[in-house]
């Protein structure tokens, strides 16, 4: 017996039916919205006031941009190796 025929009896039997396909949607905005909420009491909560939060953040930005120019950079480094040319080519000047 196909596993179809086996559901379609005994989901009606405990009061279940076949799942739709537009759960996606609401599933999306019940987990953004929970997330928004967790966030917003997560800061409101928090013990550091307003300017030290706005400071931390400010720091940690800094931080990931630091890293991320720096990973550029060696990446950058990574291919100039691999391609066996030292310095990237420029394009002529006036063009």
């Amino acid at each position: 017996m196909k596993f179809s025929r086996i559901t379609g009896r005994v989901l009606p039997m405990l009061g279940l039916r076949r799942a739709t396909t537009d759960w996606f949607p609401r599933t999306f905005i019940g987990f953004s919205a929970g997330l928004i909420t967790g966030a917003a009491c997560a800061l409101m909560l928090a013990p550091k006031t307003g300017e030290q939060v706005r400071e931390d953040l400010r720091v940690g930005a800094e931080k990931l941009v630091k890293k991320g120019r720096a990973q550029i950079a060696e990446l950058k480094d990574r291919a100039l190796h691999y391609t066996g040319k030292n310095e990237p080519e420029r394009p002529p000047l006036g063009v």
